[in-house]
């Protein structure tokens, strides 16, 4: 368990903010060749910490905002875990843990909703690539007479180089970037998407089938929970239609299925989708990943009789381990064996 929550540690110090920071707004900025004296200084850093970089590669995420993960094209997500890998590894060494390439930009991280693994994942993800962060939540825009997110994006933009955003408001993200003149990565939008948090969670799965992208290819997925306001899993669900040859079990009551859009875009590319009200017990032995979904602790129509074993039939324990598919990797706490 340990050697997994360190994969998850690292990819949110080098591939949230860590890459988008430093390709999206060093790109935008300056360039690759630099501008004047601040932007050679920036080059010469740029060579110093990545010079293992092709530089040549074309960037497809160059002056754009990142709002969903219907962005994403297969080679977009393994161009951003090429550049996680060479990340990870220069941060490898106690002694070479924060890099310079984002030295004089500045992170807008506008939380308008309290998430403290997912502000601190950004926050300490721009720092270990030397740039500055500036944390707002909504007591700081309490002098704004409108509650239009247009607003406080407009302000920080001036002295923001990047923003990350989270918002209770589904489409707050798109609203924002539709008036910024700087990137806007969206850091969950109300029931919408959290883009970013897929691209970690197909990552962790990723260095897990080490760091091969045909590792990850052909798998079957099986999504658990309750899916209805869940917006990381809405933008793993697309993230994974974009992986060939997936195979995605959607585990979940009636009243809280994936959106019927979602299920369409995932059908339409090709991938074989299974949609059930029954536990884990029917797929896990074929299953090559399980994503646990949060499973809430009431029904959105009230108490009823059962639901405590209805939540249990949704949830990851170690029996459904047992019955899953054997691996000599995984650690022993999580099976029980």
């Amino acid at each position: 368990m340990m050697r997994r929550f360190g994969v998850v540690v690292k990819l949110r110090r080098g591939l949230k903010c860590g890459y988008l920071a430093q390709r999206v707004n060093f790109s935008r900025s300056y360039g690759t060749g630099g501008v004047g004296e601040e932007g050679e200084m920036m080059e010469e850093y740029w060579k110093r910490d990545y010079h293992v970089f092709d530089m040549n590669e074309e960037n497809p995420f160059k002056n754009q905002h990142v709002l969903s993960a219907k962005q994403f094209t297969p080679e977009s997500i393994q161009y951003i875990f090429r550049i996680s890998n060479t990340i990870l590894s220069e941060m490898a060494s106690p002694s070479d843990r924060t890099l310079e390439v984002c030295r004089g930009k500045l992170l807008g991280n506008i939380f308008l909703q309290n998430s403290t693994l997912t502000s601190s994942s950004f926050y300490s993800g721009m720092v270990r690539l030397g740039g500055s962060v500036r944390p707002f939540n909504s007591l700081s825009f309490t002098d704004l007479k409108s509650d239009s997110i247009h607003d406080p994006v407009s302000m920080i933009q001036n002295y923001s180089d990047l923003v990350a955003l989270r918002h209770p408001k589904t489409g707050a993200a798109v609203q924002a970037a539709s008036k910024s003149k700087i990137p806007i990565i969206n850091a969950g939008d109300g029931q919408g998407e959290h883009p970013t948090q897929a691209l970690l969670d197909l990552y962790t799965v990723y260095c897990e089938r080490q760091q091969s992208w045909s590792n990850i290819q052909g798998l079957t997925w099986t999504l658990v929970g309750h899916f209805q306001g869940s917006r990381a899993i809405h933008s793993l669900a697309r993230v994974l239609s974009m992986i060939p040859g997936s195979r995605v079990n959607l585990i979940s009551p009636e009243w809280s299925k994936m959106p019927r859009e979602i299920v369409k875009e995932m059908r339409d590319k090709g991938l074989e989708v299974k949609e059930s009200e029954g536990g884990l017990e029917e797929v896990v032995a074929e299953t090559d990943v399980i994503y646990q979904a949060r499973v809430k602790e009431e029904r959105k129509d009230g108490e009823g009789e059962g639901e405590k074993e209805e939540r249990e039939k949704y949830m990851v324990d170690v029996k459904v381990m047992e019955r899953g598919k054997k691996r000599n990797d995984v650690d022993a706490s999580v099976t029980g064996r």
